[in-house]
């Protein structure tokens, strides 16, 4: 399996990415989103199969530095039944800190 690295900012824990077993059968509905691996045991692997896709964006609340105000997901006119997700760098999330696990 390859495997691609990506060296998080100082400071910053790692996060890996792959698709679940279940998504990988297309039995989405079973995904926890968080798993693990028996090669990666003592590790969370987000998955990142295109049914946990979302919109993301920076909430209007993080935009003007309000970021106590911001709950994490948030609705805009333009799209007024979709969740969005705020990717602000006050929710924990910083460049460089995605490592991708390659099925």
């Amino acid at each position: 399996m390859a495997i691609e690295w990506k060296k998080p900012a100082p400071g910053h824990e790692e996060i890996l990415t792959s698709v679940s077993a279940e998504c990988t059968r297309f039995e989405c509905e079973k995904c926890p989103g968080l798993f693990t691996r028996d090669d990666y045991p003592n590790r969370f692997i987000m998955c990142v199969h295109e049914c946990h896709r979302v919109m993301t964006d920076v909430s209007p609340e993080c935009e003007m530095g309000e970021c106590g105000k911001c709950s994490g997901t948030f609705t805009r006119e333009d799209y007024p039944n979709q969740s969005i997700t705020c990717i602000h760098t006050c929710h924990g999330l910083k460049d460089g800190a995605v490592t991708h696990l390659r099925d």
